[in-house]
């Protein structure tokens, strides 16, 4: 047996790079989505980090503003195992760029279940996304 493999066979041919490419360009695409879901986040909850044309397109809202950060979220962590799976490399590195993030939404879920004034059905639903953080 020939343990010698040519460049083509240790990089993979082009054919299987090309099925690659889409993975790519959906990776962008959602890592740009996740931004803009954490842009609508920022003005739904009037944090200072909100931008002007995004106030004006949603109205002040605490719950939205946090669904916003946890569909962000969710979002960012899917591009980056898009962009594993599209490299074939682990790469942990993309993963802590966002700790910051999914901290603060987890946080943020967690006072969510000892609000005194909630219903015990938004207390469970605020423990189920504790549970998905």
């Amino acid at each position: 047996m020939n343990q010698r493999t040519s460049g083509a066979e240790r990089n993979g041919s082009n054919s299987e790079k090309s099925e690659f490419l889409p993975l790519v360009a959906l990776t962008c695409r959602i890592a740009q989505r996740a931004i803009l879901d954490k842009r609508y986040a920022d003005a739904a909850g009037r944090t200072s980090a909100a931008r002007a044309e995004f106030m004006i397109k949603v109205s002040e809202d605490h719950l939205l503003s946090l669904l916003y950060f946890t569909d962000a979220v969710m979002l960012f962590l899917y591009s980056y195992w898009c962009s594993e799976q599209a490299s074939g490399k682990t790469r942990p590195q993309d993963f802590v760029t966002s700790d910051r993030l999914r901290e603060q939404v987890l946080h943020t879920w967690e006072r969510e279940t000892r609000k005194e004034d909630a219903t015990d059905d938004e207390k469970t639903r605020a423990k189920g996304m504790v549970g998905l953080m």
